[in-house]
């Protein structure tokens, strides 16, 4: 049967059009001999590499950047992403707000204690937000005392792009499932986005089958038996 799925990096930029940002593991395609989290933190370090690059060439005009993530359809994994992304930014460099649909409750991942996490409610106002601050207005907090606003965009597909929040944000990312077929339907709500945007639109490659991901890895880590590792240790030497 023919898989028309996304499955590598590759395809995901040819269907998207956008710049590759990263991409991380999928857990239950894994291998048992692949280390998943080795290679989940070392993508996970690529991912902020580019993400803090996109936004150093921005014009911050606010004392904190805004990274939107979006996705086009619903069920791509931007809670996962966002928990564990803002985690690593909080050990990096100060504190880290996360604003998300109260539709999309949070995981079990703990969080990091310089992480903010306060959902809002997708309304009949939600789509003319004009700015973080007013999405702070019923909370103690102010956009002043962070660093970083990662806003989660409900999916496309069924709501409305906030125009404003949109427009203000520093960098984009789209996140797209590996494992699912990008149809022109996707396409379409892809360039709404853009068209609010006024920084870069990325994209971040969710639930990719290991092997898949050696064309931004390299050689896929794989715990081996003390036999292999000798092969391998005499093969790379050139002793055979």
């Amino acid at each position: 049967m023919l898989d028309f799925s996304i499955r590598t990096p590759e395809r995901a930029v040819k269907a998207s059009g956008l710049t590759l940002a990263g991409a991380l593991p999928a857990y239950r395609k894994i291998r048992s001999n692949v280390k998943v989290e080795e290679l989940e933190r070392s993508l996970t370090e690529q991912l902020v590499s580019s993400l803090t690059i996109a936004l150093k060439n921005t014009e911050k005009v606010s004392t904190y950047y805004q990274i939107n993530v979006f996705s086009a359809r619903q069920g791509e994994g931007k809670t996962w992403f966002c928990e564990r992304i803002c985690n690593r930014f909080a050990q990096i460099d100060g504190k880290v707000l996360y604003l998300y649909p109260s539709s999309s409750p949070l995981g079990k991942l703990d969080k990091h204690e310089n992480v903010v996490a306060i959902s809002y409610d997708i309304d009949g106002s939600y789509v003319g937000t004009k700015d973080v601050q007013s999405m702070l207005e019923n909370t103690e907090h102010s956009s002043f005392e962070f660093s970083y606003v990662f806003i989660e965009i409900p999916y496309l597909s069924h709501n409305t792009v906030p125009y404003d929040l949109v427009a203000q944000a520093h960098t984009s990312l789209l996140v797209m499932n590996a494992e699912k077929v990008w149809a022109s339907a996707h396409e379409r709500t892809l360039g709404l986005y853009q068209k609010a945007a006024k920084n870069d639109v990325m994209l971040m490659l969710n639930r990719v089958t290991p092997e898949m991901l050696e064309s931004v890895y390299g050689e896929i880590p794989k715990s081996r038996s003390t036999l292999r590792r000798l092969i391998k240790k005499i093969v790379s030497m050139g002793a055979i």
